[in-house]
This record gives C-alpha cells, sequence and structure tokens, in this order.
C-alpha cells in the first residue's frame, strides 16, 4: 500500500527550503484535469489555474506539463505563462529559452498520417469513436463506449491497422485509448529528465524533482525519477505502480499543490 502525499508535504517543504529548489512536472487529463467521456471537453480544474501560476511564481519552483495531448493543444488548456509544456509524451518540449522536437519524429509524420486514413476508415464510422489526429501521434478513444463487446471490437481494429502499417510506429494501451506514435526511445521519463537537465543547466542541481500522474504512460515518468525524486500516483493506493506516494484523485492532487505554496 501507497502512503498518502499529503504526509510526506512538511517533508518536501523542508527540502525545497534547504535547496532552495523544486521542480514539479504534472500530466494532464485524469490528474488536474477529471477524465471525461470525449477529450475535447476535458478541463483544467478551476481551482488548479490560481495554484498553478502561484507555484510558478515563486523563484524556488518550476512547473512542468508532460502530456500525450499535442504541444499546442497541452498550452491552448493550460495556458499558463513561463512553464514547461512537453506535448506528444515528450515528444515536442516548450519552455523558457527551449523549443525542440525529438529527432525522428517529424520524419515519421507521413507514416503517423497513412495510419490516421487507415483508422478513420476502419473504425471512425463507429458511434462514440473519437480519432484524435495530434500530427506526430494518434489517438483512438472509445470512452463514450459502453458495450464491452463493441470496445473489443475497437481494440481489434485498431490492432489490426496498427500491423498493417507498424514500420517506425508503437501502439500503447490507456484508460480505453489506444496510442499509435512514432517507434522512438522516447517517452514521458525522458522528457522528465531532459528537462530536468535543462533546468540544471541554468539553476544547477535540482534537489526534489516531482511528477504526479494517473495513467500507464506516467508510469515511465515514475521510473525514471531520481532516487532523489518523488512521485504521486492519482489513484488508489493499492495500485501496481513505480510511484512511491498517491493522493486519491485530481482534486486532491491540486490540494497536494496548495500545500507546497
Amino acid at each position: 500500500m501507497l502512503t498518502h502525499a499529503f504526509e510526506f508535504v512538511p517533508e518536501w517543504r523542508a527540502r525545497r527550503e534547504k535547496a532552495g529548489h523544486m521542480l514539479i512536472a504534472l500530466d494532464f487529463d485524469g490528474t488536474i484535469a477529471p477524465i471525461v467521456p470525449h477529450p475535447d471537453d476535458a478541463q483544467l480544474l478551476p481551482q488548479a489555474r490560481p495554484v498553478l501560476e502561484a507555484l510558478a511564481e515563486r523563484n524556488d519552483t518550476e512547473i512542468a506539463l508532460i502530456s500525450g495531448r499535442s504541444l499546442e493543444d497541452l498550452q491552448g488548456r493550460v495556458a499558463i505563462r513561463d512553464v514547461y509544456y512537453a506535448g506528444n509524451h515528450g515528444l515536442e518540449i516548450h519552455g523558457p529559452d527551449l523549443d525542440d522536437t525529438v529527432a525522428g519524429a517529424i520524419e515519421l509524420v507521413p507514416r503517423v498520417q497513412q495510419c490516421f486514413d487507415a483508422l478513420t476508415r476502419a473504425v471512425g464510422d463507429i458511434a462514440g469513436i473519437f480519432i484524435e489526429n495530434k500530427r506526430l501521434s494518434l489517438s483512438v478513444h472509445y470512452r463514450m463506449i459502453d458495450e464491452p463487446a463493441m470496445q473489443r471490437r475497437v481494440e481489434q481494429e485498431v490492432d489490426k491497422v496498427f500491423r498493417e502499417h507498424q514500420q517506425g510506429l508503437r501502439l500503447t494501451t490507456g484508460k480505453r485509448v489506444r496510442e499509435i506514435r512514432p517507434d522512438i526511445d522516447w517517452h514521458k521519463g525522458k522528457a522528465l529528465l531532459y528537462i530536468i537537465e535543462e533546468i540544471e543547466s541554468v539553476r544547477g542541481h535540482v534537489q526534489l524533482p516531482m511528477f504526479l500522474g494517473d495513467d500507464r504512460t506516467d508510469e515511465d515518468a515514475f521510473a525514471a525519477l531520481p532516487q532523489r525524486g518523488a512521485g504521486v500516483l492519482v489513484g488508489p493506493a493499492d495500485a501496481e505502480t513505480a510511484a512511491a506516494t498517491y493522493v486519491h484523485s485530481p482534486d486532491e492532487a491540486v490540494q497536494l499543490l496548495e500545500r507546497l505554496l
């Protein structure tokens, strides 16, 4: 069983005060925005924005958002200045004096778009399906489909399309979502380490890097955190995870951020 993250707040605040620096990195959907049936309807929790803005204004705290959403989409939904944004699971990263796309991702865009066309033909007419085209990657969402048999059909069809177009691509799964992205040795964990290195090149050693996330792809970030870091799962205490602590829900994730002000 994981220990609730609130219990560590005094220690984390003390470590930040002693070291003079902290990085708080977060996923978006399911972490500071509740999961909704249609991804276009996802919104940052209203109480999250002022907390993130206040944390970003601190001289001893950096904020990073690392999401499967496209960079443009993520920036539009969060819309806070002077923080780091990593979209498409970190394939594209933007921040203070930073604007980068992982090598090899652009070259695979035609393959990704071929896959999009094939997926549109295969499952695009199924009620409850939303194919999210993020240019560098694709997400097939089926949270609006409740019937198990239809869910399995969607999964089988997506798997079939992927097998037919898999050269240079990889298939990952999440909460009623199948994602197709470049088969590059890159994920949220490597994006997190990249951002840490960028910050350290300017500010020196990041004593306490943190990451909050809720889904399978966030496990890469939990696992990548240095020993000095803190992974916080937004989910149940008995989950199998590389995170060290947990909060129950996005609301509790925001409460955790408030306690770190």
